[in-house]
């Protein structure tokens, strides 16, 4: 790059070294598995207090077992393909300046 940052402009994020669509979906899968396991816990607590539909509530709660055990298959699978590059650098040629965020395999460093 001849310039990072400017001045007066918005802080500037540069990262490299890691496969960027894949960072995208294992931060979908992790909200996904929180939201999953919000509606388990809610499954769990009906199931402890009322009678009602219990055959209903454990076949919920097995199915969304099951999505949080594809969704744990999922990350593992993704995080091998995460950092593509572990020789990622980055050159300026010109100015770069204070505020600037450059994070290159997982390791970030603030100008």
């Amino acid at each position: 790059a001849t310039q990072i940052g400017s001045a007066l402009g918005p802080r500037t994020e540069i990262y490299c070294g890691m496969d960027y669509s894949v960072e995208q979906k294992l931060e979908w899968i992790r909200d996904k598995n929180i939201e999953i396991a919000f509606k388990l816990k809610q499954v769990e607590r009906k199931l402890k207090a009322t009678s009602e539909e219990k055959e209903k509530l454990i076949d919920i709660q097995e199915k969304l077992r099951q999505a949080i055990h594809k969704l744990n298959e999922a990350t593992s699978s993704l995080l091998f393909k995460l950092d593509r590059n572990d020789e990622s650098d980055v050159i300026v040629k010109g100015s770069i300046f204070p505020g600037a965020y450059i994070e290159i395999c997982h390791l970030s460093y603030v100008v």
